[in-house]
């Protein structure tokens, strides 16, 4: 599922060959839930608009989008200025601790040698900050805001110890991934330009 609202349907075979759909995220979402037996069989069908999932005597209809789902691989950062490592359950609660009070959810990351500083500003309350220790660096200092809820939710759904972060500018997406190499999960969050 995308955060952008939409996902790619590729990799169906049609009698005319290979092709690829795009259809809205949240539809998507709802036919995965039918879809849970692994033992059953589902038919596919596509129109110019419309894309059909027929299962166990369920039918479900979802409208296609116009145009192609946007190349991820142009997005992702293919070097980076710093890649720190994090205990995962340590960041998740010093992340829900600043976003609780952070105006319009935007929080600001600060890494140096030895620690994660996460900040954040309210208006009536003033200034909340929480402090993780690194488990490693590699790379420059670096300081970038992103919406907090968004990282959150990232982080919550990680099923892993510890993720690593990497860094490519202050322009470019945050990489969020699982430590462990065995999980091929990566996650970007754009930054939030801030004075």
């Amino acid at each position: 599922m995308s955060m952008t609202g939409y996902s790619p349907l590729s990799g169906l075979c049609s009698s005319s060959g290979h092709f690829t759909r795009c259809l809205p995220a949240k539809n998507l979402y709802e036919i995965s839930k039918m879809l849970n037996k692994a033992d059953e069989t589902t038919e596919i069908e596509v129109s110019n608009n419309r894309v059909k999932f027929m299962t166990n005597g369920l039918k479900v209809e979802s409208v296609l989008i116009e145009g192609m789902f946007p190349s991820i691989k142009n997005v992702i950062p293919q070097s980076y200025m710093c890649e720190i490592s994090v205990d995962k359950a340590c960041l998740l609660r010093a992340v829900e601790c600043v976003t609780v009070m952070a105006s319009a959810q935007v929080i600001r990351l600060v890494a140096n040698a030895a620690t994660l500083k996460l900040l954040s500003k309210t208006a009536d309350v003033g200034d909340i900050q929480n402090e993780i220790p690194l488990l490693e660096m590699c790379g420059e200092e670096f300081m970038i805001s992103l919406n907090g809820k968004f990282f959150f939710d990232i982080l919550r759904n990680m099923d892993c110890a510890s993720l690593r972060l990497r860094y490519a500018g202050k322009t470019s997406p945050i990489v969020v991934l699982p430590d462990d190499s065995l999980i091929s999960t990566l996650f970007l969050i754009t930054p939030v330009m801030t004075r």
